[in-house]
């Protein structure tokens, strides 16, 4: 008989990060388990009926009991979806068993609720980072707060009694045995996966060297320091272009590159699906992007550093980031790392720049993602913590 895991995420599986980050997983780890999950999904994706039916109809082809409640989104509603999200969990005490995989802070609270009431039950603290400091980082909780206290306060408590912990780098596995004194058993590192069979190698077809960036232009991204770098670049590598693909608001993009001065004729915007975004990978040489240094970017792995990765993609990318300028440094040929954001370091990478020595070793980039981003070794990793409680 398989083992029951009830799973809990605040990220739903139709968005693209619980899809690629929840779902891949439990698609495999549903061989050997009987899985719940339990997942938090927007409106706008729940609205989308056909979208909806084909992944009731996966989970059900995948042996996945997928359980939902609609996310509330606009300022006052939202502020209720943590309690909303318990409701919703504890509707459902009778079918959650007594191993408990929870991602993130929220869901992990709620894990230690039921396991009060739940005998002998025992949760796992999927951390993703260090969502407190995050929300103190983006300036949405104040650090001399008495609810930054509490919540930080809640968040020692879930990682002192949880039956295991999963870090989303070393450097965060090292600070939380260190703090906490935790047994080196009980705490784990898995990177963020990637689909090895979605995102692969392909043949570049155009002489030009192709810079490209895939995701939000806002919020932890530092995108006007990316294209700081670009116009140095164009200025230094003739018919080289920029590719972008965003669901951000193009008008808002042109007039961002316009105020850099920047030749729009060798930028291209485009938009894509989670379902289709490999495509676009096709054309891209190098991938740049630039993430705000904090202390709770330490604990953090951007997905889409495995998916260029295993496309064969190096990128250049900014120190202080989880482990992934430690990765780069290990592996030279799968990037390089800007520690300042000023010309001179990027003159620096750029001068080493060279479109043949790039596609050349697009293979030794696609064996680095193997190695620490591979989908079947994560699920491996989480398989091992299921079976040692």
């Amino acid at each position: 008989m398989k083992k029951k895991i009830s799973y809990f995420s605040y990220d739903g599986i139709l968005e693209p990060l619980g899809n690629s980050q929840v779902l891949n997983y439990m698609m495999i780890l549903s061989n050997s388990y009987q899985i719940t999950l339990f997942t938090f999904e927007k409106s706008n994706d729940i609205n989308n009926l056909e979208r909806l039916d084909l992944m009731k109809q996966f989970c059900i082809a995948n042996s996945i009991d997928w359980k939902f409640s609609v996310f509330k989104e606009g300022f006052i509603l939202s502020f209720f979806n943590p309690v909303r999200f318990c409701f919703f969990i504890f509707r459902n005490y009778f079918n959650i068993s007594k191993i408990i995989h929870a991602r993130s802070f929220i869901p992990c609270l709620v894990a230690y609720l039921i396991s009060i009431f739940k005998f002998n039950s025992k949760y796992i603290y999927d951390m993703r980072g260090y969502w407190v400091e995050e929300k103190v980082d983006v300036g949405k909780l104040n650090a001399n707060s008495i609810f930054y206290r509490v919540l930080s306060s809640l968040d020692s408590f879930l990682i002192k009694n949880s039956a295991h912990i999963v870090t989303l780098s070393q450097i965060s596995n090292i600070h939380i045995k260190n703090k906490y004194i935790i047994n080196s058993e009980l705490i784990s590192t898995i990177y963020t996966c990637t689909d090895l069979i979605k995102f692969n190698l392909s043949s570049k077809n155009i002489d030009s060297l192709c810079f490209g960036y895939v995701g939000t232009t806002i919020g932890w991204y530092q995108f006007d320091e990316t294209l700081d770098f670009i116009k140095l670049a164009f200025n230094t590598i003739p018919n080289s272009i920029f590719k972008i693909i965003t669901r951000d608001n193009k008008q808002d993009l042109i007039n961002r590159i316009r105020y850099k001065n920047i030749d729009l004729s060798r930028i291209v915007i485009k938009s894509s699906s989670f379902e289709n975004v490999q495509i676009e990978y096709e054309e891209i040489d190098v991938a740049v992007f630039f993430i705000k240094q904090s202390f709770s970017k330490t604990a953090s792995m951007p997905t889409k550093f495995g998916e260029f990765l295993a496309s064969g993609i190096p990128c250049i990318v900014n120190s202080g980031i989880g482990d992934m300028p430690l990765i780069v440094n290990d592996n030279p040929e799968c990037g390089f790392v800007i520690n300042e954001f000023v010309d001179d370091e990027y003159e620096k990478v750029i001068k080493k720049l060279s479109l043949f020595q790039i596609r050349n070793n697009s293979y030794k980039c696609r064996k680095v993602a193997e190695i620490y981003f591979s989908l079947d070794s994560g699920a491996s990793s989480y398989s091992l913590i299921y079976d040692s409680l």
